[in-house]
């Protein structure tokens, strides 16, 4: 069952099956496996499970890009380059 707001009060929607919001543009597409929602130009919502998977990574590399300036500070320090 899906609701929406419509002039204020929460209509019933028949149909979600194939649903799309007239406000939002994006579309539901429900089976009896799952749930998708797609952007208006029909990409895919990313899970949960998904978005935890790459911050994940994000944060990875984030971590190597701080070591590796790390790295190259010290070397620029012992060059004389650059004092800290």
């Amino acid at each position: 069952m899906g609701l929406q707001r419509w002039q204020g009060k929460l209509t019933v929607i028949d149909e979600v099956e194939y649903w799309t919001s007239p406000l939002l543009g994006i579309h539901f597409e429900l089976t009896p496996e799952n749930l998708q929602i797609f952007y208006p130009d029909r990409r895919p919502f990313l899970s949960t499970v998904a978005l935890a998977a790459l911050t994940e990574q994000a944060e990875k590399r984030a971590e190597l890009a701080e070591a590796e300036n790390a790295r190259l500070k010290e070397l620029l320090r012992q060059a004389g380059v650059i004092e800290f």
